[in-house]
């Protein structure tokens, strides 16, 4: 594969990606009182790129205001160099290798896609989402069958359960709810065998259960 560099989106004259996941700053002179002439060289260089704990590799980039935000690099490559008619929201390695930036590994999916893909492709177990977790905020303390259940009642995604409950993800929260998987079949109190089923809410349940979580959060 020829290595091609474009632009990176909203960080034009700044960064470039290539189609094989590698990203590079470009040369340019920039303000600095402390010159002769007000302006300084700055040398354009290859990025070193960090890997996250779920093994995806990403870096940060700062704009011309000095704003720093940091980007999975496949996102980055998908963005410039795959067609994305359906304009779908994510960004899947086909090969299920998450080191694997190039061009022609990436497609754009969907939420439900991905998780198929997980599936599929052996990333993400069957029962990934069906491990019994505990969720606490503040002195309430609730227990699921299921990071799906537990989702339902927090309104958010399953894949956000798992996040926080991931003992990786140190002090993250959901609305203010922290979590962390438990085995029911050793427990650790009875409390721990009295989980909870909850039925699917309504996208309106789903929003009242927001307002409340929010609103729980500023006191």
């Amino acid at each position: 594969m020829n290595e091609i560099w474009k632009d990176i989106k909203n960080y034009e004259g700044l960064y470039k990606v290539s189609n094989t996941g590698k990203v590079r700053s470009i040369e340019r002179y920039v303000k600095d009182g402390r010159t002769d002439n007000g302006t300084r060289l700055i040398k354009g260089r290859l990025m070193r790129l960090n890997i996250t704990n779920k093994g995806y590799y990403r870096l940060q980039l700062t704009d011309r205001e000095g704003v720093r935000i940091k980007y999975a690099i496949a996102r980055l490559v998908g963005v410039a160099y795959v067609f994305n008619p359906f304009n779908k929201p994510q960004i899947n390695h086909i090969d299920g290798n998450k080191e694997n930036n190039h061009a022609g590994n990436l497609e754009w999916c969907t939420q439900s896609e991905n998780v198929k893909h997980a599936y599929d492709t052996g990333l993400m177990k069957a029962d990934y989402f069906m491990k019994p977790v505990r969720i606490y905020k503040g002195n309430l303390v609730l227990y699921f069958k299921s990071a799906t259940d537990a989702a339902k009642y927090i309104g958010c995604k399953p894949t956000c359960v798992s996040d926080i409950a991931n003992p990786n993800n140190k002090n993250i929260s959901i609305y203010g709810w922290q979590a962390e998987y438990i085995n029911i079949e050793s427990p650790s109190s009875e409390d721990e065998v009295r989980v909870v089923r909850t039925k699917p809410l309504t996208t309106q349940a789903k929003n009242i259960q927001r307002r409340k979580n929010n609103e729980k959060d500023i006191i």
